[in-house]
């Protein structure tokens, strides 16, 4: 990437990600209203866990098949 734009670059990925978190904040409170307390925290937990098998998953199939050595 040109160093001169790396400034707009960062900046427009921060306008997206403070984006996402207010919006997610927003329907956070909607949900409380709607489900309660207890219902949005086991939907976070539920999303937590969902996450992080995806990345597991991910990160299983990028993993760079292991080195042999020259005496094998």
């Amino acid at each position: 990437m040109p160093e001169d734009l790396r400034g707009r670059a960062f900046s427009g990925f921060d306008v997206i990600w403070q984006t996402g978190r207010l919006v997610s904040l927003l329907a956070g409170g909607v949900l409380l209203d709607v489900v309660g307390v207890q219902a949005v925290y086991v939907l976070g937990g539920a999303l937590l866990l969902l996450a992080a098998a995806l990345g597991g998953l991910a990160a299983a199939r990028t993993r760079p098949p292991p080195v042999q050595s020259a005496g094998t």
